[in-house]
């Protein structure tokens, strides 16, 4: 949408924009340019210089640009003329207002200039025109507009839902309770628990839409003032993208049909398919049995256990789960009744009685209300052809009620069940990481890379896998498992016979029984469905003939980590091939577990990995033959992506990665550029909306520097867009009590992130992890130096740059323990063996810094190309010339400087030399891990101190001038944004005047332009000008009259936020704030547009100003 004639100013943009409510916009002083989707990207703006044009470039991802009309022509008016009458339609026709004039030159000049033409197709769906004359002080063009009618509405009436807003509102928390107090009067005593608790519900849905209708019309209230731009969730809803499609534009009853549009042709379509899918095909009890008895050492559940899961709900537990959700944004169900009304309902005493027994029957004796069976299901979009509801993901809308009772199940759930889930299944498990699975992959292929295996990995398609869960198979396994009775009969009476009615549009089918599938968006659903897959995951974790990924012996004293055969998060599973034969071995697991679970896989979708990067002719025939397509090698230019992780395989792979991730940093820059944040609110947002984009996917992945370079480049012009002068980059990144705005350094951040992998590696046996004990091994096998250790953490000169991959994990770990270590571990005790492997280097504890010993070419060497163990004196000592050492001169050189005392050895070395080892014992990195995971740093490692301690480190800076208390005072005063930065940027010296300008532009005079001072410093332009100082003085009198403040004073204020005596001194902070945005902006518009300075309207804007906020 273009505008002309628009009349924008600094304080209305913002305005406009919030209520256009655009994705991106450009605006000058005449012309503007909006775009209402997150497809078309704007780039700045080419001409800025020029305010009556405006030239971007318009960018798309997929360059679709078929709502636009490229209209070129070089030929007559007459042939142009006639090309619209033949491919366009005046809109204004329709009403008879195409030959009324639109444009007036004066009062005597009128013309027709201003048209609306839409493609002959939309004709028809044209209803209406109107030509509206505006005040001739705004423009000198009419208004037009068309009103169009483009069928019906895509969406039908879907399910009331009770604004939670209106739960947290006091007068209506009381009105509730009187209500309450009624409807507990007209209980009949002889009803059930169940039908007393559906009773109540109603009773409130009825009067909580009364109370809507009639009293309250809420809206967000959630304020776009200082704390608007402080609250995350603000933000991120603010500009949110529906990044998954919920329309369902047509649908084909099968593949062989074609496709159908209509609503009333559409619903038998779903009805018909869901009903299908949650009819369940019959499973044979005994080979369920069998199927489970064949498992070794099955875990049980321990009596202790059972009693936990059985324990009677009491209210505070329902409250306590009630109370952590009731902030939460969560559809509720049927009944339109969420958390928040909830938790009010849960916290009023005559009713808690009733809630208990409703919760505990529910438990006990399988006993529901009837609307916790009532599920109205809606669809999201998958991947795929969306006419096939099989790429549509159904997803329940439970009552929130009996979601409440899920919870405090799975609550209890999760403290049992990770002794009987086995390690590799991350999915919804506590203390269990998605990354891991990525990490282990990263590792596997690592060593397939190195050793040249052609094993494989196929990520497996389960086709609808929560929805295909059969209830008689989930009931054997929860028994096996050790599941008391009377709560798997009330897990399956709630979750199976369900009553179901899908969503398509606002539309809903009628009720369909749900007999099969786990109904996903319960929060039980996940452990359930991990219950169900686990004994597939047993069946081949157990099986000797599936050989999977396995790993030679390291040594003779330390074991090899079991062969990898599967990782799985939930139903993303992968399994590990090392032959055809394994191939086959899966399928028959597969077959077996689709018979007893009702569990599909679809091949047709299953993706295949090479995992030393090169594909294998043999694999891919074998793969071909039965329906896999999809592989992934180093040819392909984009890397697979598992779990959201980039599995990289080559240079280019890398690149693609390192683009893509660019272009999302970008992509939210774009969006977020369009709001007039203030500085603060811009790095809020970066380091919550844009920088978490990286995170996640450079968990496992490492990246070259000059990729941070450029993450810093992009971030730091969006933080800096129309600041100037800028901020130095360091500065940001301090904390805001030091005097920074706490921006997170991507790099740093980088690096903090791996010290998830470092504990783990430092530390004993983890018995939930997955990926320690193939971390550790890939370690010590190959980055090792041939010591079988840990060492090269601790000594930057063991590690060798050939031998990591491209899209190694490991780089990132490397960088963060350097960070951490800064310096060698000091006095540790080793043994010589160890000792003789370190480098050279950890032998001292002082060298000149101009020695031999330190120049880079001798960085590599190694203590036992200098020092030998002596088998007769069994102790550590320096080789000497008939032990022909490797580098004769240098080995005669460094014992001189020894004897001369020219180096210092340290106190590890000196141990071994004076005392007797009879054993030198094996190299072993327990002394260094010891010392490090017993430091006080690594005990108290917290993320804020190290990123701060990086900073310190990495980035140099000037120390702000303000303590950290005033900082703290600076920041949690209420003030504007906009205040505030300008605040911050005076204090700085950020503000362009004379003097700053002159510096960078020598043709520009540092004298005042309007009073002629010979120097028009910041304190100057702002205060001391006299008419400046003139709109202070009415400001701070009208404040308090009875004191007298200077211009010193003033700058004192601003500068060190300065106290005085007998005056709100909180008050006085917030005024001056205002008042110096009042002064910037009348200066610029003075500057700029000739608009009068009047330090009288300063004073009053300032205080009116102030009264509006603080009544906010």
């Amino acid at each position: 949408m273009t505008f002309q004639e628009t009349h924008v100013s600094d304080n209305t943009l913002s305005i406009i924009s919030t209520q256009f409510h655009a994705r991106y916009s450009l605006w000058t002083r005449h012309c503007g340019i909006v775009s209402f989707s997150p497809s078309f990207i704007f780039s700045d703006n080419l001409t800025p210089e020029h305010d009556r044009v405006i030239l971007t470039k318009v960018k798309h991802p997929y360059n679709a640009f078929a709502p636009f009309w490229l209209l070129l022509s070089s030929q007559t008016s007459l042939q142009w003329v006639s090309f619209l009458d033949d491919h366009f339609y005046n809109a204004l026709m329709n009403d008879d207002l195409h030959e009324l004039p639109t444009f007036k030159r004066n009062d005597t000049t009128y013309s027709t200039i201003d048209y609306i033409f839409v493609n002959q197709a939309f004709r028809t769906q044209v209803i209406a025109s109107n030509l509206h004359k505006l005040n001739e002080s705004w423009t000198d063009h009419s208004l037009l507009s068309v009103t169009c009618c483009l069928g019906l509405s895509p969406s039908g009436p879907g399910l009331w839902r009770g604004n939670p807003l209106l739960a947290r509102k006091p007068a209506y928390q009381h009105y509730l309770r009187q209500h309450l107090d009624h409807i507990l009067l007209n209980i009949h005593s002889g009803w059930t628990a169940q039908k007393k608790w559906n009773f109540v519900k109603r009773q409130q849905i009825a009067t909580l839409q009364q109370e809507l209708s009639e009293i309250l019309a809420l809206k967000a209230n959630v304020r776009w003032q200082e704390a608007g731009e402080t609250s995350v969730k603000y933000m991120k809803n603010l500009y949110r993208q529906r990044t998954v499609e919920q329309h369902i534009t047509t649908l084909r009853p099968n593949d062989s049909t074609d496709p159908v549009e209509c609503i009333d042709r559409m619903l038998p379509i779903a009805q018909q398919f869901y009903q299908s899918l949650f009819t369940t095909d019959s499973v044979d009890d005994h080979q369920v049995e069998q199927y489970l008895a064949e498992i070794q050492g099955l875990p049980q559940l321990t009596d202790d256990h059972t009693d936990h899961l059985l324990e009677p709900i009491t209210i505070d537990e329902i409250i306590h789960e009630t109370a952590r959700v009731e902030n939460k944004v969560s559809s509720p169900g049927e009944d339109g009744l969420g958390y928040a009304f909830l938790y009010q309902l849960f916290r009023y005493p005559p009713l808690q009685d009733l809630v208990v027994e409703v919760y505990n029957q529910a438990l006990s004796s399988k006993k529901f209300p009837t609307s916790w069976q009532e599920l109205r299901v809606r669809l999201l979009a998958k991947k795929g052809d969306l006419t096939n509801l099989k790429n549509w993901r159904p997803i329940s809308l439970i009552n929130c009620d009996a979601k409440i009772y899920t919870r405090i199940i799975n609550s209890r759930m999760r403290q049992v069940i990770p002794s009987i889930i086995n390690r590799c299944q991350t999915g919804f498990m506590p203390n269990r990481f998605i990354a891991e699975n990525g990490l282990v992959l990263n590792i596997v292929m690592e060593h397939a890379r190195r050793c040249n295996r052609n094993d494989i990995a196929l990520l497996l398609d389960q086709e609808k896998a929560y929805d295909r869960v059969h209830p008689s198979y989930l009931r054997a396994v929860m028994l096996k498992f050790g599941f008391p009775l009377v709560l798997v009969n009330s897990i399956i009476g709630l979750f199976f016979g369900n009553r179901v009615r899908i969503n398509i549009n606002g539309h809903f089918t009628n009720e369909i029984n749900q007999y099969c599938g786990l109904r996903q968006g319960d929060p039980l659903s996940p452990l359930l469905f991990n219950l169900a897959l686990e004994p597939f995951l047993r069946h081949i974790i157990q099986d000797n003939s599936l050989l999977g990924f396995s790993f030679a012996p390291l040594s003779s004293n330390i074991s090899s980590p079991p062969a990898m055969k599967v990782l799985a998060y939930a139903d993303d599973v992968c399994v590990f091939l090392s032959s055809p034969e394994d191939f086959v071995r899966v399928q028959y697991h597969l077959h077996i577990y689709g018979q007893v679970s009702n569990a599909k896989v679809n091949l047709s979708k299953t993706e295949a990995i090479f995992l030393n990067g090169y594909a294998s002719p043999s694999w891919q025939q074998m793969l071909l033959q039965h329906q896999i397509v999809k592989w992934h090698d180093h040819t392909k230019p984009q890397p697979l992506r598992y779990l959201g992780f980039p599995v990289i395989q080559s240079l280019a792979q890398r690149r693609y990665v390192e683009n893509q991730l660019l272009q999302n940093v970008k992509t939210q820059y774009g969006i977020y550029s369009q709001r007039q944040l203030s500085i603060r609110g811009r790095v809020i947002l970066v380091n919550t909306l844009i920088l978490s984009k990286l995170w996640y996917c450079l968990r496992v992945v490492s990246l070259p520097k000059h990729f941070f370079k450029q993450i810093r480049s992009i971030i730091y012009q969006f933080i800096m867009k129309g600041i100037k002068p800028g901020f130095q980059y360091v500065l940001l990144c301090q904390p805001i009590i030091k005097g920074g705005l706490g921006l997170l350094d991507p790099l740093i951040q980088h690096r903090c992130l791996q010290f998830r992998w470092l504990r783990q590696l430092f530390q004993d046996d983890d018995p939930v992890s997955c990926s320690q004990v193939y971390m550790k091994d890939f370690v010590q096998r190959f980055h090792s130096m041939g010591t079988t250790s840990l060492l090269s953490f601790f000594f930057p000169s063991l590690r060798t740059a050939a031998n990591i991959h491209l899209g190694s994990f490991l780089p990132a770990m490397f960088e963060a323990m350097d960070s951490f270590l800064k310096k060698n571990p000091p006095d540790v005790r080793c043994n010589p063996s160890t000792l003789l492997k370190l480098p050279l280097l950890a032998l001292f504890s002082d060298i000149p810094s101009d020695h031999w010993l330190l120049s880079h070419s001798r960085s590599k060497l190694q203590a036992n190309q200098f020092f030998t163990y002596d088998q007769s004196l069994h102790r550590v000592r320096p080789l000497l010339r008939p032990d022909s050492p490797m580098y004769p001169r240098l080995s005669g050189r460094l014992v001189r400087d020894l004897q001369n005392r020219t180096v210092t050895l340290n106190k590890m070395t000196w141990n071994l030399i004076l005392n007797n080892y009879p054993d030198p014992g094996s190299a072993d990195d327990f002394p260094f891990v010891s010392w490090l995971t017993r430091s006080v740093d690594w005990i108290s490692f917290h993320p804020q101190d190290y990123r701060q301690t990086q900073s310190d480190i990495l980035l140099t800076y000037s120390l702000s001038t303000l303590p950290p208390p005033k900082w703290k005072q600076f920041w949690s005063l209420k003030i504007l944004p906009e205040a505030r930065t300008i605040w911050f940027r005076f204090i700085y010296n950020k503000l362009h005047c004379n003097a700053s300008i002159s510096r960078f532009d020598p043709t520009v005079p540092t004298t005042c332009s309007l009073c002629h001072d010979p120097l028009e410093d910041i304190n100057h332009l702002l205060i001391h000008y006299p008419f400046k100082w003139s709109a202070w003085h009415g400001v701070l009198s009208r404040f308090a009259p009875y004191l007298e403040f200077h211009p010193e004073d003033v700058e004192s204020i601003l500068r060190n936020l300065s106290r005085f005596d007998f005056v709100d001194n909180t008050r006085l902070l917030r005024i001056c704030s205002h008042a110096l945005l009042y002064i910037w902006r009348a200066h610029w518009r003075y500057v700029f547009d000739g608009t009068p300075f009047l330090p009288q309207q300063i004073v009053s804007t300032t205080f009116d100003k102030l009264r509006h906020h603080s009544l906010h």
